[in-house]
């Protein structure tokens, strides 16, 4: 029923391989000779050399096809655009990352990236830049921010002051 393309061996002795695939279509493979798309839309075979000299590298296509790593020593990197780039970005320990030895990488429903690892579980959770309507845009002033203890945030523009209480919209309380 199934007629077999390509075989793909992974190295029995090679006990550092991943497999991870893609929504949006593609298979990664991460051995001992890196990491690579075996399978998937593009045609070319992207590949890409280990960065980490010890163990292996667990892999993970989130939601915008950015490929993830997890490496045993080399921390976390980031692929954005797999396959049709060679930008790597990398986190480790001292920008912030709990351990430079990682062992697990997870995509929540929510888009946050779970890294788990040697000195407990970091999260990477995406966050956009919101507009706020409520607040007029192109003060000729500038804006002027503070926060009081219960978390209102106060906006001044050349106008007006507005408040911005958890979870609500912005209120004038000064013109």
């Amino acid at each position: 029923f199934f007629k077999q393309k390509t075989a793909y061996e992974i190295p029995k002795r090679d006990w550092s391989s991943d497999v991870c695939s893609s929504d949006l279509g593609g298979l990664w493979l991460s051995d001992m000779r890196g990491i690579r798309r075996i399978a998937g839309p593009g045609g070319a075979v992207a590949t890409y050399s280990r960065p980490a000299p010890v163990g292996g590298v667990r892999t993970l296509v989130d939601r915008s096809g950015a490929l993830w790593g997890a490496t045993w020593n080399g921390g976390l990197f980031r692929i954005p655009s797999p396959g049709r780039t060679t930008v790597l970005e990398g986190f480790h320990a001292v920008d912030g990352l709990g351990s430079d030895q990682t062992r697990t990488v997870f995509q929540d429903r929510e888009g946050s990236i779970w890294v788990g690892g040697e000195l407990g579980l970091d999260m990477f959770r995406p966050a956009n830049v919101v507009v706020e309507p409520g607040i007029p845009a192109n003060s000729p002033t500038s804006y002027r921010l503070a926060k009081t203890s219960n978390g209102v945030i106060y906006v001044g523009d050349a106008s007006a002051i507005y408040a911005i209480a958890p979870g609500q919209g912005p209120r004038r309380v000064l013109d």
